[in-house]
C-alpha cells in the first residue's frame, strides 16, 4: 500500500523568494525511497507556490529541513498551519541548526505543537518506521529517484538556479565561531554516486534546453584532501565532456588547503576543466582575530597568495570577512577595514562581508546563550550574518555601532564598485526592517 511522504522548503523568511533545492530534503527522499519501496515522496517548494492545505491532503507523514537559525519563525508559522488543518498532524523538523539545539529547547520553541526533532539516524529511523541500522550515509545514496519523483516543471525552475554539489561532510578545523561540522575527518561521497548524479542533472538540463547548470559545492573546504579531490574534479571534467553542457561550479575552501593544492601537477588545467570559477576563502579580519578565534590555520600573506592564483588559475577570488566579533577594539576594526578595502579592489577579487554574531546554535558560544532565544523564537533572525548588530546581541552601544558602520561603509564602497555580494539586512523588529529585507535580493 503506497504512503506519501511530503517534504517542504519553506519560504525564505524575509518575504521574498528563494528558488534553492534543500539537498538535505533531497537526501531523505532518496533513502526513503531505497528502504521503503511503498513511499512515494511529494515535494512542497513555499517560494514556488502558496500554502493550501490541499497540498498536504494524504500525506502519512510532513517534514521540514532549515537551511538555517533565521528559518526556525517561519518553521513554527508552518506547523502551526498545518496543525489546524489537519489537527493531530504532527511535523519532522530537521536540519543542521535543529541538531545543534538540545532537545529541551527544542520541545520550548515548539511548544504546543507536534513535532519531532530529528537530529541523527535514529530519529530519522523512529519518524519513518524503519531500522536505524539499515540507513545508508547520504554520501552513498544516489539521490536520482529523488530528483525523479519532482514534476518536471519544478525541476526545470530548480536547474535554472544554482543547486547544491554534495561532496563531503566535516572539516578538520575547529573555528571558534564556526557552527557547522567541523574538527572531524572529512567523509566524501561515492564518485561512482557523483558521478551518476551529476550525469543525470546535466542530460536532463540538456534535454530542456538549458545551457548551463551552476553548482555550489558542500565542502567546508573543498581543497582539503586534493589527491581524492583531483578525482571528483576528473568526473566533472568528464560529464561536462560528454554531455557537451557548461557546468559552473564555485567552492569554499581554507588558504593553506588551496595553496597545497596549487602545487599538483597539471592544477589550472584540472581547475579549468571541471568549471571551478569561484573559490571562496575565509578571511575573517586580521592575524590578531585569527588567534582569538582558533584560525591559527591562517598565515600572513596567505591571502595575497590565494588571491595570485586565483588570478593564474582564471576564477574569481571570493573573500568571505566576518567582522565585527565581540572582542574587536576599534583598532581591528579599522585593520579589518582597511584590509577590506585593499582586496577588495584587487583584480578578480570580490568580498563577502559579515558581521559576526556570537549566538549560532552550533558554535562554542550557543550553550549560554540558548534560553535567550528559547523565550523568543522570533529572535533567531537577529543572528543572520548578514543582519546588523542588534543590542542582545551587542549590549555595547558604542562597539555595536562602531561594527555596524564599519559593515555598512564596506558594503556600500565595494558595492558601489561591483566588488561585493553582501547584502545588509536590518533587525527584525518594525515595519521599516520587514519592508526593507523583503527589498534585499536573498543570498546565494
Amino acid at each position: 500500500m503506497e504512503r506519501i511522504v511530503t517534504l517542504v522548503n519553506l519560504r525564505y523568511p524575509y518575504g521574498g523568494k528563494q528558488i534553492y533545492l534543500n539537498h538535505s530534503l533531497v537526501s531523505v527522499a532518496a533513502r526513503l525511497l531505497l528502504l521503503d519501496p511503498c513511499c512515494r515522496v511529494r515535494f512542497v517548494d513555499l517560494n514556488v507556490e502558496e500554502y493550501q492545505p490541499r497540498l498536504f491532503a494524504g500525506s502519512e507523514k510532513i517534514g521540514i529541513s532549515l537551511l538555517g537559525a533565521p528559518y526556525i519563525p517561519a518553521a513554527i508559522d508552518f506547523v502551526r498551519k498545518v496543525q489546524n488543518d489537519f489537527p493531530g498532524k504532527k511535523i519532522a523538523v530537521g536540519g543542521q541548526v535543529i541538531e545543534k539545539i538540545s532537545c529541551q529547547a527544542f520541545t520550548e520553541i515548539f511548544k504546543g505543537l507536534e513535532t519531532k526533532q530529528i537530529i541523527d539516524d535514529n530519529d530519522f529511523a523512529e519518524w519513518f518506521g524503519i531500522n536505524a541500522q539499515d540507513i545508508p550515509s547520504p554520501l552513498e545514496v544516489s539521490c536520482v529517484s529523488a530528483w525523479k519523483q519532482l514534476p518536471l516543471e519544478l525541476l526545470r525552475e530548480y536547474l535554472q538556479h544554482e543547486m547544491t554539489l554534495d561532496v563531503s561532510r566535516g572539516c578538520a578545523f575547529n573555528c571558534s565561531f564556526c557552527a557547522a561540522r567541523k574538527d572531524q575527518r572529512e567523509r566524501l561521497i561515492s564518485l561512482e554516486i557523483l558521478e551518476k548524479d551529476l550525469g543525470f542533472l546535466a542530460r536532463t538540463a540538456k534535454f530542456l534546453g538549458l545551457k548551463e547548470l551552476k553548482f555550489y559545492a558542500s565542502s567546508l573546504d573543498f581543497f582539503q584532501n586534493p589527491t581524492e579531490k583531483i578525482k571528483l574534479l576528473k568526473i566533472l571534467a568528464k560529464i561536462r565532456l560528454e554531455i557537451g553542457l557548461d557546468i559552473k561550479v564555485r567552492c569554499l575552501t581554507c588558504m593553506s588547503s588551496f595553496l597545497s593544492a596549487g602545487k599538483v601537477p597539471n592544477f589550472s588545467n584540472l581547475v579549468k576543466g571541471a568549471g571551478i570559477y569561484c573559490v571562496g576563502f575565509g578571511v575573517d579580519g586580521t592575524e590578531e582575530v585569527w588567534i582569538r578565534e582558533n584560525k591559527k590555520h591562517n598565515k600572513p600573506g596567505d591571502i595575497q597568495r590565494c588571491i595570485a592564483l586565483c588570478h593564474q588559475l582564471g576564477v574569481k577570488g571570493e573573500l568571505l570577512m566576518v567582522l565585527g566579533f565581540p572582542d574587536d577594539s576599534l583598532k581591528v576594526l579599522l585593520e579589518t577595514m582597511w584590509n577590506c578595502i585593499l582586496y577588495g579592489f584587487q583584480p578578480g577579487v570580490e568580498l563577502r562581508p559579515y558581521l559576526a554574531k556570537d549566538p549560532v546554535p552550533g558554535n562554542e558560544y550557543w550553550p549560554r546563550w540558548e534560553q535567550i532565544f528559547v523565550q523568543d523564537p522570533q529572535k533567531f533572525r537577529l543572528i543572520d550574518y548578514f543582519a546588523l548588530q542588534s543590542r542582545l546581541i551587542d549590549e555595547s552601544f558604542w562597539h555595536r555601532w562602531a561594527c555596524n558602520l564599519t559593515y555598512l561603509f564596506v558594503v556600500g564602497l565595494l558595492r558601489l564598485v561591483g566588488r561585493c555580494s553582501s547584502i545588509p539586512l536590518l533587525p527584525y523588529r518594525g515595519a521599516v526592517a520587514k519592508i526593507w529585507n523583503r527589498l534585499m535580493p536573498a543570498d546565494r
